[in-house]
């Protein structure tokens, strides 16, 4: 006869009374001996498998990433110390010269720009506006049209009025004609607005009136209202001007609301955190209930939304539409919110995504149920060792790193690049001697070009030798040292996360492979880290080149792309959604198959190549219960998270749109503070939400997953004979139809 038992924990066998009656003590404890001593064989090659002596796997790309790496050091040490503190963000003219810092704009710390229009244009450069830069002594102090001026004052008064390059001198502009050809040569702006500095940079100041005064300058000038400014009409300009007035009181208004309620957000944050460490320690004993209980909450809500939003649309359809003033950006969004049509989408989405659950719950219950068990096989694992529900912080914090190291990078090389200038007219001059082995078209250093160029006889700086600014070299050599930056970037951010999945990838399967679950070793996520980092930091650096550098060549076809836009090309248009599909394809089959490449590596201890091999074998021989299994799990997943996010996204809507009490008083209800834009805190709780609870329930799916690789690796090694037992534990057996068998003579 055949039975079947939990080898979880073998001291517990038990056989129902029926096989006692049929079997004698004697024979029992035979049999017992015998099947422990078989196993007790066996049990040692899964054991050897993870705690073998492993050598290092895929040494030549971690040696690549290493070199890479101290290249991408030397790249930022290089763009910090080139500049001394405190000038990286100084703004430059068109010949790159530092406002307020270099001799010949010494007086002049700010940078105006000719046609600011063409710094917010889609198509405008990563790197530089398509339009000159110079210093000025001060930003404007009044809106400027030339042709306006043109028909109401004087050629002095107009020669006053134009912001014009440094080198260009203002008494060419002598008539009318002059004026314009100077406007037309790109030598003078041909219109600006009242501006104010803003980071040395000269932008236009935030009046309502700007753009009404802007208005009345056009329609009284008749004719000139449809004029173009650079191909832009009065209105546009007055529109453009509006806009930019509105979105700056906005972030004005929203910077005053977080000063003042920042600490509530974080108050909110932590309660995420409370939350989700709450819903997953409840999960642990009662991961069936707590599923059901996200799903029913999840359906309620949508339930909820749906009548709210329909209730909404019915009372706004019986009431007449409302005038709020002035079409600025408060009043449109509450313009928006009192329109039948806005709450009849919401009612739409909220009813499509209620059906979709619906239906995919009704058609998917059995498989929920399997979910539910593999669920609770994950907290088993997790519950063996706590520190893994913590340590995705680390490969986080490595992230933020990398992104802020890379953003300061990028901050310098938008901002200058590492300017590249040449000897420029060398030849022309005569009687003039350069030392440092300087010549026509050679690099220099302006800082030291006149110390070594000079004229023979009287060492005064040559005439018409000079150390220019070359852009377009700037330009081509920051473009790629950016790449460079992007494609470090994303290296670092795949192998931070691989490192931290295949550091729980070798905890939990640790925790599966150990055939006695009392012999469990102390810290395995310490254990985890010691095996990564000693033997397999190459496959986790292979694995995440393939992700880095199908991410890097996505950016890029983004980039060629809006480059090539401006043509309008439908073969362009085309040929960037089958690259962008392709790609997006391709980088989800990356991400699946480093995942599980990653459990396999830390079961055998092979490289990246054997070990994706492996896991890519297994699954596509069992794709029926991975699609199924690992699919509904990572939906159930996504359900705790979204109730979770929900929930905070409740609790902050209600605090915070009503008067914030002041975290100094809270009880003092005369200090309490009205929040103008109570969306943006909401928003900002719920992001945090829902990336607090994602990094709990992350841990979950990697033990899910590792333990659902293990099993199938499991069921294909053993049969379930005495001989070869299975490793998963009863309540895995059930979910997969298997049992152990012990043989009763």
């Amino acid at each position: 006869m055949t039975r079947t038992r939990d080898n979880a924990s073998y001291n517990t066998d038990k056989y129902e009374d029926s096989d006692v009656e049929s079997i004698n003590c004697c024979q029992l404890n035979v049999h017992k001996a015998k099947i422990r001593e078989s196993r007790s064989k066996y049990h040692n090659y899964p054991e050897k498998r993870l705690f073998r002596r492993r050598s290092c796997t895929d040494l030549l790309c971690l040696l690549l990433f290493g070199a890479c790496l101290a290249a991408w050091i030397y790249l930022g040490y290089y763009a910090l110390t080139s500049t001394p503190p405190g000038e990286i963000l100084i703004p430059t003219d068109s010949n790159n010269r530092r406002c307020g810092f270099d001799e010949e704009v010494k007086h002049m710390p700010y940078v105006f720009h000719f046609d600011l229009l063409k710094c917010i244009s889609p198509k405008a450069s990563v790197f530089r506006c398509d339009t000159p830069r110079v210093c000025v002594a001060e930003c404007p102090k009044e809106n400027f049209y030339l042709k306006f001026y043109l028909q109401t004052s004087g050629i002095n008064a107009i020669r006053k009025k134009l912001i014009c390059k440094t080198e260009f001198n203002k008494m060419n502009v002598y008539d009318k004609a002059s004026a314009i050809r100077a406007v037309e040569n790109n030598d003078c702006a041909e219109w600006y607005l009242e501006s104010k500095p803003i980071g040395y940079r000269c932008l236009p100041k935030s009046v309502r009136n700007t753009g009404e005064e802007i208005k009345v300058g056009f329609e009284n000038f008749g004719k000139t209202i449809e004029s173009t400014i650079n191909g832009v009409t009065g209105k546009e300009l007055f529109d453009a001007s509006k806009a930019m007035s509105d979105l700056y009181e906005f972030g004005h208004a929203v910077f005053e609301d977080l000063r003042v309620i920042w600490p509530w957000i974080l108050i909110h944050i932590c309660i995420a955190a409370i939350i989700s460490f709450f819903y997953i320690t409840i999960m642990r004993w009662i991961s069936g209930l707590m599923v059901w209980v996200s799903i029913l909450a999840s359906v309620g809500l949508l339930c909820y939304s749906s009548y709210y939003t329909w209730f909404k649309f019915q009372e706004i359809s019986r009431q007449e539409p409302a005038n709020y003033g002035p079409p600025d950006l408060q009043n449109t969004i509450l313009g928006l919110l009192w329109k039948k049509e806005t709450w009849l989408t919401f009612f739409v989405l909220s009813l499509v995504v209620l059906v979709i659950i619906v239906v995919t719950i009704t058609f998917l219950r059995t498989r929920i149920t399997l979910a539910i068990e593999m669920i609770k096989e994950g907290s088993k694992a997790v519950i063996s060792s706590w520190s893994a529900v913590i340590f995705p912080v680390f490969p986080w914090i490595i992230q933020l790193a990398s992104v802020a190291y890379a953003i300061l990078i990028f901050a310098y090389l938008i901002n200058s690049g590492i300017p590249i200038r040449r000897v420029v007219g060398l030849n022309e001059t005569s009687g003039c001697k350069c030392e440092n082995n300087y010549k026509e078209g050679s690099h220099c250093d302006e800082r030291t070009f006149e110390k070594y160029c000079h004229t023979i006889n009287s060492n005064r700086p040559c005439s018409l030798a000079r150390c220019l600014y070359s852009e377009s070299e700037t330009q081509r050599q920051a473009l790629y040292l950016q790449l460079y930056n992007l494609l470090m970037v994303l290296w670092s951010l795949f192998f931070a996360s691989g490192f931290g999945q295949m550091v729980l990838a070798s905890t939990f399967a640790t925790y599966y492979w150990t055939f006695n679950k009392d012999n469990l070793p102390v810290m395995m996520v310490a254990s985890g880290v010691w095996k990564v980092m000693r033997y397999h930091l190459g496959t986790v650096s292979f694995g995440s080149l393939l992700l880095a550098l199908c991410n890097w060549l996505r950016v890029i076809i983004e980039f060629v792309y809006n480059y090539l836009n401006k043509y309008d090309n439908n073969f362009v248009k085309c040929l960037k959604c089958c690259c962008s599909c392709v790609f997006w394809c391709l980088n989800a089959f990356l991400k699946f198959l480093n995942k599980n490449a990653y459990v396999m590596c830390a079961i055998h201890g092979k490289n990246f190549c054997n070990s994706a091999r492996l896991a890519f074998n297994l699954l596509t021989r069992n794709i029926l219960r991975v699609v199924i299994l690992d699919r509904v799990t990572n939906f159930l997943f996504f359900l705790g998270k979204l109730m979770v996010t929900t929930a905070l996204g409740l609790i902050a809507f209600y605090f915070f749109s009503n008067p914030v009490p002041s975290i100094n008083d809270p009880l003092n209800t005369s200090s309490r503070y009205q929040v103008q834009y109570y969306f943006v805190p909401i928003i900002i709780v719920c992001i945090a939400a829902y990336f607090i609870s994602s990094l709990f329930f992350g841990v979950y799916s990697m033990a899910v997953d590792t333990l659902f690789l293990c099993a199938l690796e499991d069921l294909e090694t053993n049969d379930g004979s005495p001989e070869r037992p299975f490793f998963m534990s009863k309540n895995l057996m059930k979910i997969l139809k298997k049992k152990n068998e012990i043989k009763v003579t």
